[in-house]
């Protein structure tokens, strides 16, 4: 039975509520039950009594949670006090981001967790459409910066952290580029430029760079880029439009192309690892990202 499991156990119970805990465990909801799931299966014990309205500690619960509040905390600071004390070595944690990825975000947040626990060195390691998932599944990077949804198994999601107005780029002199705000009906016709699906999951490809729009007319399919500036190359030669965030247009400005909002659901954002990868700097990870984000918005 690992820490992680407990320490789910304790935080859980003191909020009794499955989203707040997540939130302030940086898991998700479903990875939060599943920890106490599997918990209960190894003790067979019933831990929580859930309704659709409360969650409470059954007796064996409180018993539990009793008796494991003071040993989990202890070693806690037993782990801390070891890394402060210990040689001045560093844990690194590799995480991958595609393209501007984190935009304004960055900096606070390097300087945050450097702050928090200098402990651990980040190291960032940039990523593109064919190998955002794939980074995290084959170990080059620990845990990834990515769009949403995930499009490939293997992978667990993190809360999410940034939630963005897509925007469509073309060209300068496309017809749709002296509009501020579009229709996504009025992409009938154009030609789509492509995601190697193969790589990055159908769901995702089909997400970020549909052929049909909300009401099912089709789009042409264009040539397939891997990475946003080979889409804007893409765009400017004429080979066809795709979409973005509207954070990225800061980011990715030239005078040969346009953004021009439409109304497509939005982009997410979240931290994305192997479901057996999980590590405790991940989650503090997620923690620090959290409030800095949230810091931002204010």
């Amino acid at each position: 039975m690992d820490i992680r499991t407990l320490e789910v156990l304790l935080v859980l119970s003191e909020e009794l509520h499955f989203r707040r805990a997540a939130e302030r465990l940086g898991m998700t909801q479903s990875s939060v039950s599943d920890h106490i799931r599997k918990l209960e299966n190894r003790l067979q014990r019933t831990l929580f009594d859930r309704t659709s309205r409360r969650v409470v500690l059954t007796e064996a619960g409180e018993i539990l949670v009793h008796r494991l509040r003071d040993p989990v905390h202890a070693i806690k600071v037993a782990i801390q006090d070891a890394q402060r004390d210990g040689p001045l070595t560093q844990e690194s944690l590799r995480v991958g981001f595609m393209g501007g990825g984190f935009y304004e975000l960055h900096e606070p947040l390097v300087n945050y967790f450097r702050n928090e626990h200098p402990e651990i060195a980040l190291e960032f390691v940039e990523v593109h459409y064919d190998n955002q998932f794939l980074a995290i599944l084959h170990g080059d990077v620990d845990v990834g910066f990515c769009r949403l949804p995930v499009g490939l198994p293997g992978l667990e999601v993190g809360p999410i952290v940034m939630s963005d107005p897509r925007v469509v780029c073309v060209s300068a002199n496309h017809r749709l580029a002296d509009r501020d705000h579009i229709d996504a009906e009025e992409l009938r016709g154009e030609t789509m430029l492509r995601a190697p699906a193969s790589r990055t999951g159908t769901k995702w490809a089909e997400y970020h760079f549909p052929l049909t729009t909300p009401e099912g007319h089709r789009l042409n399919a264009g040539p397939t880029v891997r990475t946003v500036r080979e889409g804007i190359a893409a765009v400017v030669a004429g080979s066809g439009i795709f979409l973005l965030t509207k954070r990225a247009a800061n980011y990715y400005a030239t005078p040969r192309i346009r953004y021009v909002e439409v109304n497509l659901p939005p982009i997410q954002s979240a931290l994305v690892w192997r479901q057996d990868g999980f590590q405790h700097s991940i989650s503090l990870l997620s923690q620090a990202l959290l409030k800095v984000a949230s810091n931002s918005d204010r």
